[in-house]
């Protein structure tokens, strides 16, 4: 079944499962490092806001992608993860994203 894909659909496979298992890594810990610094209701708000916004974008992003098109949503899509993880980056000093000892 996996060879009867289509090229691009494999890749957009791939893409998905790496970026789902990196939300998955680093959700439980962002819980940790929020309640660290705020206090556990705060950090409940905090992580059932992140839920709610990501549920409701799913929905939205639905609507987008009859009027966009999929790949324009798509590509757009990546290079927001993208700007994310380099302002990520360049927020925190970056022993601290490595997570070396300081």
């Amino acid at each position: 079944m996996w060879k009867n894909l289509h090229p691009n659909i494999r890749k957009r496979i791939q893409i998905e499962f790496l970026s789902r298992l990196g939300s998955s890594l680093i959700f439980p810990f962002m819980s940790i490092y929020l309640f660290h610094a705020y206090n556990a209701q705060i950090t409940g708000v905090l992580m059932m806001i992140n839920i709610i916004i990501s549920f409701l974008a799913g929905i939205y992003g639905g609507y987008l992608t009859d009027v966009f098109g999929r790949r324009r949503l798509l590509l757009f899509g990546e290079f927001i993860k993208l700007l994310a993880l380099v302002l990520s980056v360049l927020i925190y000093p970056f022993i601290i994203f490595l997570g070396l000892p300081s």
